[in-house]
C-alpha cells in the first residue's frame, strides 16, 4: 500500500525551516541597502547564506525544536524557538562587533548590524508563521470532520496549569451535556485506557438477548475468577441473569475484592466465591459435585511469558495440569459447554507460556472428540488494563515522571479492551460444539512504542519532552510480532462479524495423552532442561535454545526518537 505523503515530517520541517532561513537572510540585505546587493555586499550573502542555514538548523535540532507537534504550537514553543533563534544572531552580533581588524576578510564576516536585525526578526516571523499555519489547518480539518460526521463532535479543553506543576489529566463532560443537566462539572475523569486504541468500541448488536438465551438460568463456574478476564467474565455473566454463578481462584484477595464489588450489585442470581487451586483434583472434585456447574469458563492459567520462562515446571503444572483436570471433570460430569480462555501466544510459541497454551488448544480438542464435551477454544491478543499488560506499568512510570520503558522500537501487539474481549468471548461460547477455535477480530497491531507516547500525551505530558521513552531490550520468551493464525491454519466466518473460526489440519491425537502425562511428571521432578527440551520435541512449533535461569541483564539503555508518532486527540491539565 502507498504510503500517504506526510507534508509535515520532520526531515520536511528542515526543508521549511531552510526555506524560511533563506528568505530572511535574502531579504535583509536589499532592505538595508534599497537595492539588490551587489560586489562586496552580495559575496557575503553567498558565502553566508548556507553558513546561516545550517547554525539555525542545528541549534533547533540541539535544543529540541523538531519534538514539537506542529498542529498543537504553543506559546511555549514560540518561547523556545525565540531562544533558538536568538542563539544564532547572537553570534552574528558578537562577530560583528568584537572581530578584530578591518581586512577584506573581517569585512566579509562582520555582517552589517541591522542585516542581523532583520534577519532575525524575520527568521521568528517565518518560523512561527509556517507552525501558526499548521495549527489553523488542523483544526479546520477536524471542524470539517465534525460537520461531515456529526457522530464525533470536536472536543473542548480546559488548560489549568501546565507540565509537571500540574494535579492530573482529566476529560470534562461536554457543555450540551452540562446545560441539559444530565451531568455536573465535578462529573471530571480519569482519561480512558481505550481512548489510545484509536478506534471505535467493538458492540455486538443484540449481545445481552443472543447471551442471555445460552447462559439465563445457568449454573455457571468461572476459573481463574480473580484474573483481570476471569472478573470481567463474571461482571458480564452475571448481568445475563444466570441462576448461578461461581468464581474460583486461588489468590483470596482478588476473591474477595470481586464478591465484595458484586454484592454492592446486587445481580440477580446467587454469587458463590470460591478458594481453590485447579491443580488439586480432589478439591475441584468436590467443588464440581457439589456445584453442578452446566457452563465453565477456563481462564486460570500462568500468563506472565518472562516469568514463566525462569519457572517452566511451574507454566506446565499450572497451564496444562490444571487444564486437564478441568477438562476430565468436565466431561465426567457432563457439563454441557466448556470454554478455553487462550492466546495468540499460542500460534508459533516462541515461550513456555505460549506452548502450554496451545496444548490446551489440543487438549480441548481431544476432550470435545474423544469424550464428546461440547467445548470451544477462544484465542486473542493483549488486553489493555489486565494486570499483566503494559499498561499499568506505563502509568506507574509515567507517574513517576519516567522514563517509559519499551523491550524494542518495533514490536507490535494486537490490543483489546477488557470489556471488548469479554464481550466476543461470551458470544464465541454460544458457538462451542466441538473443540473449535474461535479468533477474535482484533484490528490493527499496534507499535507499543507508540502506544507509550500516546499514554504520555494522554496524561497531560509531551513525549520526549516531559517524559522520555526508553529502549530496554528483549526479555525471554517474547517475540517482535505476535499471530493469531499460524500459516497452515486458514480463518472462516461466523454469524458474529468480529469473531472467526480457525480451520486447521487434523492433529495426530494417539500420543497427546501419554505425552501430557509425561511433560508433567517432568515438570513435578522440577526438571527445567527436560521441560524445555519436551515441549520442543512436542510439534507444537515452539523451539529454545537455553532455558532461562535468572533474568538476563538488559543492554544499555537507548533513546529512540520516532519520527512517526503524532498524538491522536488533547487532554487536559489540570
Amino acid at each position: 500500500m502507498r504510503k500517504e505523503f506526510d507534508f509535515y515530517s520532520r526531515s520536511n520541517q528542515l526543508v521549511l525551516d531552510g526555506c524560511c532561513f533563506a528568505i530572511s537572510f535574502a531579504a535583509a540585505y536589499p532592505i538595508r541597502l534599497e537595492a539588490w546587493p551587489a560586489g562586496a555586499n552580495l559575496r557575503q550573502l553567498i558565502i553566508w547564506l548556507p553558513i546561516l542555514i545550517t547554525a539555525r538548523l542545528f541549534v533547533h535540532w540541539t535544543r529540541g525544536i523538531y519534538r514539537q507537534v506542529w498542529q498543537f504550537v504553543s506559546f511555549s514553543d514560540a518561547i523556545e524557538i525565540a531562544k533558538s533563534i536568538l542563539i544564532v544572531t547572537g553570534v552574528l552580533a558578537l562577530l560583528r562587533f568584537g572581530f578584530p581588524g578591518k581586512s577584506s576578510f573581517s569585512a566579509l564576516v562582520k555582517i552589517p548590524a541591522s542585516v542581523i536585525a532583520v534577519e532575525g526578526v524575520f527568521s521568528l516571523t517565518l518560523s512561527m508563521g509556517i507552525r501558526a499555519l499548521r495549527r489553523i489547518q488542523h483544526l479546520h480539518q477536524r471542524r470539517a470532520a465534525a460537520a461531515g460526521n456529526r457522530k464525533v463532535p470536536l472536543k473542548r479543553a480546559l488548560l489549568y496549569g501546565a507540565g509537571r506543576a500540574g494535579v492530573p489529566a482529566k476529560i470534562i463532560p461536554g457543555l450540551q451535556e452540562l446545560l441539559a443537566g444530565q451531568v455536573e462539572l465535578s462529573q471530571l475523569r480519569e482519561p480512558r485506557v481505550e481512548e489510545v486504541l484509536g478506534r471505535e468500541r467493538v458492540e455486538v448488536t443484540g449481545f445481552e438477548e443472543i447471551a442471555g438465551m445460552a447462559y439465563a438460568g445457568k449454573r455457571v463456574l468461572v476459573t481463574g475468577g480473580g484474573g483481570s478476564i476471569g472478573s470481567e467474565l463474571v461482571r458480564q455473566l452475571a448481568r445475563l441473569k444466570p441462576s448461578r454463578i461461581a468464581f474460583l481462584d486461588k489468590d483470596e484477595n482478588s476473591i474477595y475484592e470481586l464478591e465484595q464489588e458484586l454484592c454492592s450489585l446486587k445481580p440477580a442470581g446467587q454469587v458463590e466465591p470460591i478458594v481453590a487451586d485447579v491443580r488439586n483434583p480432589n478439591r475441584l472434585r468436590a467443588i464440581f459435585s457439589d456445584f453442578r456447574p452446566q457452563v465453565v469458563f477456563h481462564a486460570a492459567a500462568h500468563k506472565h511469558v518472562p516469568l514463566m520462562e525462569m519457572h517452566p515446571c511451574e507454566a506446565v503444572l499450572n497451564n496444562v495440569g490444571g487444564t486437564q483436570t478441568v477438562l476430565d471433570l468436565c466431561a465426567e460430569l457432563g457439563v454441557s459447554r466448556f470454554v478455553f480462555i487462550s492466546t495468540d501466544k499460542a500460534v508459533n510459541p516462541a515461550s513456555v507460556m505460549g506452548a502450554t497454551k496451545r496444548l490446551g488448544e489440543l487438549m480441548v480438542q481431544s476432550a470435545a472428540r474423544r469424550k464428546g464435551l461440547s467445548a470451544a477454544c477462544v484465542r486473542f491478543g493483549n488486553v489493555l488494563g489486565s494486570r499483566g499488560s503494559v499498561v499499568p506499568l506505563f502509568n506507574r512510570q509515567i507517574a513517576l515522571g519516567g522514563p517509559v520503558t519499551v523491550t524494542h522500537p518495533e514490536m507490535v501487539r494486537f490490543f483489546m479492551t477488557v470489556q471488548e474481549a469479554v464481550q466476543l468471548i461470551l458470544c464465541a461460547g454460544t458457538l462451542a460444539q466441538s473443540g473449535e477455535i474461535f479468533v477474535l477480530d482484533m484490528g490493527s497491531p499496534r507499535k507499543i512504542l507508540d502506544l507509550a507516547r500516546e499514554m504520555i500525551w494522554h496524561s497531560g505530558f509531551e513525549p520526549e519532552k516531559d517524559i522520555e521513552t526508553r529502549i530496554a531490550g528483549l526479555r525471554p520468551g517474547e517475540k517482535l510480532c505476535e499471530e493469531l493464525i499460524a500459516a497452515n491454519e486458514t480463518l472462516l466466518p461466523t454469524r458474529f462479524g468480529k469473531i472467526s473460526m480457525v480451520a486447521s489440519p487434523a492433529n495426530d491425537e494417539s500420543f497427546l495423552a501419554r505425552d501430557i502425562a509425561r511433560l508433567l511428571r517432568i515438570a513435578r521432578n522440577n526438571d527445567r532442561p527436560q521441560v524445555f527440551g519436551f515441549l520442543s520435541d512436542m510439534n507444537l512449533g515452539f523451539r529454545t535454545a537455553v532455558p532461562v535461569s535468572k533474568p538476563e541483564s538488559m543492554p544499555s539503555a537507548i533513546v529512540e526518537r520516532s519520527t512517526g508518532w503524532q498524538p491522536r486527540g488533547t487532554a487536559v491539565v489540570l
